[in-house]
């Protein structure tokens, strides 16, 4: 296989094609030096056989840290390499790398006009960021060299802390790419009448201080997708114009991503955009690139990653979110185990959570992965099998999430495990959340867990709901309660003519023509979406003043969007009053309006299924009763895998 055949960046060798792409943990301290927690994550994951890492940006300088909108937020737990001081921080890490057998480039970077607001280090001129409005003043010409001058001394204080070769960070819309790009360089000087200047000028300076065998890895995006937002950017036949000069100028490898902070999906791909997105810029970038290409963007699937490196797409494969997911994702490849991989679902928590471009309101927190728990808590998380004399006898109830990793967790430690489900499947309502649009790599979940729960014989009883009767005959030492949650039924007029949003999702059910969808949270609004890729005409009524308000910024944008260019009309702020043989009556200010429907969809939101939580305390379970996932509380998937690998760890 080739991906798993060595390759040189520079003179720099990689034991395989796959490289950890740069992803901010935010484990570092608030004044940005590093932590052992830092330096763990970053030994865990060399630890998984990836060939080289791009250890996370460090910022050049503080202005160029994340702002808020417009506001300057917290600099907290954004990594610094802007003095010497830093130099024995980044020395740590690469070590912790090194002992593990693998490389690791340091990603240098600086946000320009979306630096801290106090600041205001802007380098365009007549031209302002789309997403983050705010003032800008363009760079004199003298500190425009001061700026690359930063570069210059960052990249030599990676080369004394031991790491193989830095990454210069000029996608996304930062520092570089401002220049490089037409629509935000709009400069009449030098810097302007050649759009590559900063970059080569960059480059050229950083081998001449660090030396020539010393690689530099540029980091690019491929494209910048302003057609998103009606504006004019690069593409991919610019690009191929560009990277000559990058190559000319030095640079040992080309990274490929793409997106700005102004198109801000395409940073971090969510899962209705195709995995693979940038190969098509990757293959572009390799038509005229006489170094290896390397390449992010939704690449969690090992078939992939091969297959676009054997049809010549690209020489590396970066995972980002992927090795959060699972950090042995190479490893298990290697040993020839690929069905054991914990695939990424393409969830954008890990990004939605530390909120690094929007919401500065928990800046400072450091990343989660919603399917792996143990991200940033190694040591911590680590499954210890217990002494087998201090097993235990352990029933679930319910083949959830939640249900399957608290049984996976469990029996890796030794437990005896038993899951009662009452439905003929495994995977609880996973299944119906994987079926709308975009939303199909939730399934990878389905299919991991299941997967696991047959490798290592977890006994499973399906269509058998757990009862009393059944844990008084088995008496089990613990019970762990999974059984979900059920759909909340608002007190409406004739709801009972309503259809449930799982039987549409599922299929079920077959909507008619004309649709009213009752809920606009991210249920319904994905049911509406849902339907209408069936050709449907649909329409929310959500009491909230707002449509999907329980799914993060980046999201709610592209999903309002999605729901907009389906033509699906939206009420906001109104009460839903009967349900009746015409459709659904609303109260909309006071005022009474009907909406025509063949069909009435309940997507109100979810509550707790409580069953078997009576058994606390009346002894016929010896030990332990806890309760986990949405029958404890509903909410994200994340809720329910670490609160069942937590519970598991416990007992």
């Amino acid at each position: 296989m080739k991906i798993l055949e060595p390759i040189k960046i520079g003179k720099v060798k990689l034991k395989n094609r796959f490289m950890k792409a740069p992803m901010l943990t935010q484990f570092s301290a608030p004044d940005g030096h590093t932590t052992t927690r830092m330096v763990e994550h970053y030994r865990r994951v060399a630890a998984g056989g990836v060939g080289a890492i791009a250890i996370e940006i460090h910022f050049v300088r503080d202005d160029g840290k994340v702002c808020y909108s417009g506001n300057a937020g917290s600099p907290g737990g954004l990594p610094d390499i802007g003095d010497d001081s830093y130099i024995p921080d980044v020395a740590r890490i690469a070590e912790a790398i090194h002992q593990e057998g693998s490389v690791c480039f340091l990603q240098m970077g600086h946000l320009g006009k979306f630096g801290r607001a106090e600041i205001l280090p802007a380098v365009s001129g007549s031209v302002g960021p789309v997403f983050i409005p705010k003032i800008l003043h363009e760079l004199t010409d003298q500190q425009v060299d001061d700026y690359i001058q930063l570069y210059v001394d960052g990249a030599y204080r990676v080369k004394q802390a031991g790491c193989d070769g830095v990454m210069i960070h000029s996608a996304h819309g930062f520092f570089h790419q401002q220049f490089m790009s037409p629509y935000s360089n709009k400069r009449e000087d030098r810097w302007g009448q050649d759009k590559m200047l900063c970059a080569v000028e960059t480059v050229k300076r950083i081998k001449a201080k660090c030396g020539k065998d010393f690689p530099i890895v540029y980091r690019v995006s491929g494209a910048e997708y302003y057609e998103d937002i009606g504006l004019s950017g690069y593409g991919a036949e610019e690009l191929k114009e560009m990277i000559p000069r990058l190559v000319e100028a030095g640079i040992d490898a080309l990274d490929i991503s793409g997106g700005t902070v102004d198109t801000p999906w395409w940073i971090i791909p969510p899962g209705y955009i195709d995995r693979g997105c940038f190969l098509h810029l990757s293959e572009a970038a390799k038509s005229v690139c006489s170094v290896p290409v390397s390449v992010v963007g939704r690449i969690n699937d090992p078939d992939l990653a091969a297959k676009a490196v054997e049809e010549g797409k690209c020489d590396i494969v970066s995972l980002g979110r992927a090795l959060y997911a699972d950090p042995d994702f190479v490893k298990k490849l290697t040993e020839g185990r690929p069905e054991d991989i914990r695939k990424c679902i393409a969830c954008n928590y890990c990004i939605n959570y530390s909120k690094t471009f929007v919401d500065g309101a928990n800046m400072g927190e450091p990343v989660k992965c919603a399917v792996n728990s143990a991200l940033g808590r190694e040591e911590e998380h680590e499954i210890h099998p217990k002494a087998k004399n201090r097993c235990k006898k352990v029933i679930i109830a319910g083949g959830g999430p939640a249900g399957m990793e608290a049984a996976r967790v469990a029996t890796l430690r030794g437990h005896d495990v038993t899951i009662f489900e009452k439905e003929g499947y495994l995977g609880g309502q996973l299944l119906e959340a994987a079926a709308p649009p975009g939303k199909s790599e939730l399934a990878n979940l389905t299919e991991y867990l299941t997967t696991q729960m047959k490798k290592l014989k977890v006994k499973v009883k399906l269509n058998t709901p757990l009862t009393k009767e059944i844990v008084e005959k088995e008496k089990p030492e613990v019970l762990i309660i999974a059984t979900g949650s059920g759909p909340y039924k608002p007190d409406i007029a004739g709801l009972d003519r309503a259809v449930l949003a799982k039987d549409i999702l599922l299929k079920k059910v077959e909507a008619g023509e004309k649709v009213v969808v009752i809920g606009g949270a991210l249920v319904g609004c994905e049911t509406a979406h849902f339907l209408a890729v069936q050709g449907k005409k649909v329409t929310i009524c959500e009491i909230l003043p707002q449509i999907a308000s329980d799914v993060p910024i980046l999201e709610q944008m592209r999903l309002i969007q999605r729901l907009m260019a389906r033509g699906i009309e939206m009420h906001t702020g109104v009460q839903t009053k009967e349900i009746n043989d015409k459709g659904v009556v609303i109260v909309d200010d006071g005022k009474e309006k009907t909406l025509e429907a063949d069909t009435v969809v309940l997507a109100a939101g979810v509550v707790p299924v409580k069953d078997l939580w009576e058994l606390k305390g009346s002894g016929i379970v010896t030990e332990f009763i806890a309760k986990i996932g949405d029958a404890n509380n509903p909410g994200l998937i994340l809720n329910a895998i670490h609160e069942a690998a937590c519970i598991a760890r416990d007992f």
